[in-house]
């Protein structure tokens, strides 16, 4: 009960009593320990000696106790101590091929993801709707369209084509591979969707300039009594930058107001966006002396603004003040304002934003 309720120090203190008395502690103390472990800020130190326990213990395979500590194992970093607790594992269930796959597609190990799904599959295993999200995403991140389609045919043969957790899955990857017929296919046949399901929609239709497309879908949103939540506004608001429609960027703006989403980091970077794309520089200037300076993002995009505007002063006074400000440069801040030295071809300008790159050992 401790570990349930996030008392990690306490539930490990516990079992250290308990070992001191000579009890054993069993498979459901190991779980509750691991769930502690998972919930609370433990080393991974203390994560190895509960490991070894459970070897001593004598339950160093057992499923019941391994799939947490797969999970704990995988969350931080360690996929290949978690991946041999599953190799280990003396029978494997749904919790523990989700486990693995889920672990190894979250660590970079996007191929292995997909052949343990694979194996699962081979293995007779009826793969779960997590499974196929984390295949999915898995897929997603190596950008194959044809493993994409062999998972989507899998997910109709095996009957979860109306699954909302495994359809919106679908939509994304259709939409990072630019199959936005499959994506509208998709939504269009799904029986119930939730808010994952349009703003995944929405987002996919505004990142490939269908604004048009993105506002009526988030009308048919409202109509299906569903409330935006500040992804759905950032998309819309990104929607209109493509567009240039800054009247309803202003009213999505009031909107985002009203609802109390403002001060959002998404939100107030695509607004921002939004008006310096648009040439209203005022109110850019206006909206971003308002909000908190400390995001990196809106520096970046004030100085893009002026870069547009060739205005040489403004955009490296930006950078200068941000520099006072000790906002720290990301990947996209140099190559702004050098982008604007090389339009005006200002070469001193560019000599001594190289020499703080230098300086600052930054890798662009």
């Amino acid at each position: 009960e401790l570990a349930f309720r996030n008392l990690s120090g306490k539930a490990l203190g516990l079992v250290s009593r308990m070992v001191d008395e000579n009890v054993t502690p069993d498979e459901g103390t190991f779980t509750g320990i691991l769930e502690a472990c998972r919930s609370g800020n433990v080393g991974f130190d203390v994560v190895g000696q509960i490991h070894a326990r459970m070897i001593y213990q004598g339950l160093g395979s057992r499923t019941v106790v391994c799939n947490p500590l797969i999970d704990l194992y995988s969350r931080n970093g360690f996929v290949d101590l978690a991946r041999k607790v599953f190799d280990g594992l003396n029978m494997k269930d749904h919790s523990s091929w989700v486990a693995m796959i889920s672990g190894l597609s979250k660590n970079g190990c996007e191929e292995d993801a997909i052949r343990l799904f694979c194996e699962m599959y081979v293995s007779g295993a009826v793969p779960t709707p997590y499974a196929f999200s984390s295949v999915l995403s898995a897929c997603k991140k190596i950008e194959s369209l044809e493993i994409g389609e062999q998972l989507h045919g899998l997910v109709l043969k095996l009957g979860f084509s109306s699954d909302t957790y495994v359809c919106n899955a679908l939509v994304s990857l259709c939409f990072h591979l630019g199959n936005l017929i499959s994506a509208e296919h998709i939504f269009s046949n799904m029986s119930n969707r939730d808010a994952v399901t349009y703003n995944t929609l929405i987002n996919g239709l505004s990142q490939c300039g269908y604004g048009e497309k993105a506002m009526g879908l988030f009308k048919r949103m409202q109509l299906d009594g569903l409330e935006p939540d500040c992804n759905t506004l950032a998309s819309l608001v990104v929607a209109c930058s493509a567009d240039g429609t800054l009247f309803t960027g202003q009213q999505l703006h009031a909107y985002t107001t009203k609802l109390g989403f403002a001060s959002n980091d998404k939100i107030e970077g695509a607004l921002l966006n939004l008006y310096a794309k648009c040439s209203d520089i005022e109110t850019a200037l206006d909206y971003f002396l308002e909000t908190e300076v400390e995001n990196v993002v809106l520096w970046n995009v004030m100085l893009v603004a002026y870069g547009l505007l060739d205005d040489l002063r403004n955009s490296f006074r930006i950078f200068r003040q941000m520099q006072m400000e000790e906002i720290v440069p990301n990947q996209y801040t140099y190559p702004s304002i050098l982008k604007t030295c090389i339009r005006l071809r200002d070469l001193e300008l560019g000599e001594q934003i190289h020499c703080q790159i230098v300086k600052t050992s930054f890798q662009l």
